[in-house]
């Protein structure tokens, strides 16, 4: 039943459930036009989580989304102590002149999904990419 599986995601994507947004979408889409609007929403949701999520810890998600439930998110500061990271590839200019692009492209793919993996993993945030750079940061928005 179509809408007992939407409102069983939803459900476990409030709660932040991370099964819920490794699972694909596999059910069928209402035909009514209210509902079919709705399902169609939450999915285009779900996937806006998932692609903030690959660049921002799931405990920072969760973070913000428990402290501005139902308010938005809102601009502030606070005084804290953080922890920044570049990292780059050593002669990467260099190697742009000999290496084939798609070669250098498929390189360049592997070496930032590793990075952001690794960044990820130990609760920093994926904050930009400068060329074949990473900048990064830890505790914040975090306390």
């Amino acid at each position: 039943r179509p809408l007992t599986v939407l409102r069983d995601r939803m459900v476990k994507i409030a709660r932040m459930d991370k099964d819920a947004f490794l699972q694909a979408e596999t059910s069928a889409v209402p035909w009514v036009s209210e509902l079919r609007e709705m399902h169609l929403t939450f999915g285009h949701m779900h996937c806006a989580l998932v692609g903030f999520s690959r660049y921002v810890p799931m405990v920072v998600v969760m973070q913000l989304l428990a402290e501005n439930a139902g308010a938005g998110l809102s601009l502030g500061m606070r005084p804290v102590a953080v922890t920044v990271m570049f990292v780059d590839i050593v002669d990467f200019t260099r190697m742009c002149e000999w290496v084939s692009p798609d070669v250098l492209v498929g390189l360049l793919g592997e070496y930032l999904a590793h990075a952001c993996g690794c960044i990820v993993s130990s609760s920093g945030t994926v904050d930009k990419f400068i060329g074949d750079a990473v900048m990064a940061f830890w505790n914040a928005p975090q306390r």
